[in-house]
Order: C-alpha cells, then structure tokens, then sequence
C-alpha cells in the first residue's frame, strides 16, 4: 500500500489506490479470521526466505503500483490490452533466460490471447491513450513476467513452507 502511494504521481489516495487498500484490509482480515476459528496454523517468515520473499514483494508492489499509475492516464480497455502481452513477455523471457521451447500448440495459443483485447480494445469508444500511462503499464507488465518466470520456485517453496494463507497474509 505505501508503494502504491509513493509510487503515485499525485500523492493522494486515488480511486486505484483506495480500492487496492480495501482489498488488502479485506483479505487480512478475512485470513486473521479464519486463523481464529482454527481453519490454519499461522507461520512466521522464516530467515531462509527472506531474501526470495522480499523480491517476491518488490515486484509484486512495482507490478501494483505501475498498474494504478496507469489506470489513473489510460483506458481500462487499453491498460486490458497492454497486460494481454504478459503470455508473450513470459513466453520470451522463459526462451532467452533459461532456453525453454515450447510446441507450435504453445506459440499458437498466444495468437488469441494478445489479438482478442487488442481486438475489444479497437471496439471500445473509450480508448484514451497516454504515453506514460501505456509506459507504466508494460513496466508493470514486465515486473509480472519477471516474477512469473524468476522467482516461479521460489513462490512455491515459500507456499509450501508456510502455508498458502500464511504467505498471502504477509504478502499483503
């Protein structure tokens, strides 16, 4: 929540912030909840982790942040479009970092998985498009396609390690 705020231009709390602000209170509260009635055992962050779970949050708050940064300048239509790409991002970050190859099937599927918004977005009356709005959204696209293929073992270790309720309440 700070880094959204710091993160945002105008530094107020504006309609993206709040609404994320609402949801990470709900969410904590919901597993505090939860934790009480006995549905989990809450497990602490363990030193080991910490330095996966901090890159884990960083890009995760940059991912946030960039993304109501933009929503604030660019049509929800257009900010649709530019976060259909992360397939594609994670699908060539995967091939030049770690030399993965994928099947014809694979690359085929990306076709109208990056078409069809680009396609809803042309359709909409309310594209607006900014030129910063647009920039921080594909740095928030690239912040989740980072994540996504970096830290992919290191989400899961962390998971399994201190339960999935655990992790999101800390992560949150």
């Amino acid at each position: 929540l700070v880094t959204k705020w710091l993160l945002s231009g105008d530094r107020e709390f504006s309609y993206p912030v709040f609404y994320s602000a609402v949801s990470c209170i709900a969410t904590v509260a919901a597993i505090i909840v939860i934790c009480i009635l006995g549905g989990f055992d809450l497990h602490m962050l363990q030193k080991r982790h910490l330095a996966s779970f901090t890159w884990v949050a960083v890009l995760t708050a940059l991912d946030m942040g960039a993304t109501n940064i933009a929503v604030e300048s660019i049509s929800v239509a257009l900010q649709q479009t530019i976060k259909a790409s992360l397939p594609v991002m994670v699908v060539l970050l995967e091939m030049t970092t770690m030399g993965k190859r994928y099947s014809k099937y694979v690359y085929l599927s990306l076709i109208p998985l990056t078409i069809g918004p680009i396609l809803a977005a042309a359709g909409s009356s309310g594209v607006d498009f900014d030129l910063g709005g647009a920039l921080w959204m594909v740095v928030a696209v690239i912040a989740s396609a980072v994540k996504s293929v970096k830290l992919h073992s290191s989400i899961h270790t962390l998971r399994d390690d201190m339960g999935k309720l655990s992790f999101l309440l800390w992560l949150e």
